[in-house]
């Protein structure tokens, strides 16, 4: 609880031994210096306050870009607008309870909360004692490393010749935003390749 100035003049004056020497007449120079040290009390006790609300991302402001700063936000992979004040503290917060995981499930979780409904899928492993007869060997040591990411994209924007005039674009649309994510969250020894899949 906050106490206002007058409360901490109060309380001085309460505090002090009675007599002549200390006037609690309010009129009186020692009540204007213990009004003046009420004061400074009262503005030490609001920012203790402040402190206290702004150790909280949920409520911060002006800390809230120290809170961005200890989070990594905003985020390079979703652009440099960080957005209005209450997206900036949901974001933060998310941040700060994420728990993570390396199970597929996580990943295609973090895809679907972007928007895309993405499959992954792990190459065999070739290990002594794991394989069994008639199993596909992988090609090389390093696929046991590797998973594919399979996104479905939207093609119908794509540069056609005969349907494409000067000026469309080449390519098509690429999930960069998802492909940054999902290399930042990875497990940091595997190797994630993307495939994009039509979804005509």
């Amino acid at each position: 609880m906050v106490l206002t100035a007058e409360q901490y003049r109060e309380q001085l004056i309460a505090l002090q031994p009675p007599g002549q020497a200390l006037p609690t007449n309010l009129d009186s120079s020692w009540a204007k210096l213990l009004q003046a040290t009420a004061d400074a009390l009262a503005r030490v006790d609001a920012r203790a306050a402040d402190l206290l609300r702004e150790s909280d991302p949920r409520s911060a402001l002006e800390l809230l870009t120290d809170w961005e700063r200890v989070t990594d936000l905003p985020d390079p992979c979703r652009g440099a607008d960080p957005g209005g004040l209450g997206e900036r503290r949901a974001e933060i917060e998310a941040r700060l309870v994420a728990r993570g995981s390396q199970i597929p499930a996580y990943f295609v979780e973090i895809a679907g909360m972007l928007g895309y409904d993405i499959e992954i899928t792990e190459p065999p492993v070739s290990i002594s004692g794991v394989l069994i007869a008639g199993d596909e060997l992988s090609a090389a040591h390093e696929d046991r490393y590797a998973w594919r990411v399979r996104v479905p994209v939207d093609l119908s924007s794509a540069f056609v010749a005969g349907d494409s005039v000067a000026g469309d674009e080449l390519g098509y649309y690429r999930p960069t935003e998802l492909e940054c994510l999902l290399r930042r969250l990875k497990p940091a020894q595997t190797i994630i390749e993307f495939e994009h899949l039509s979804e005509e």
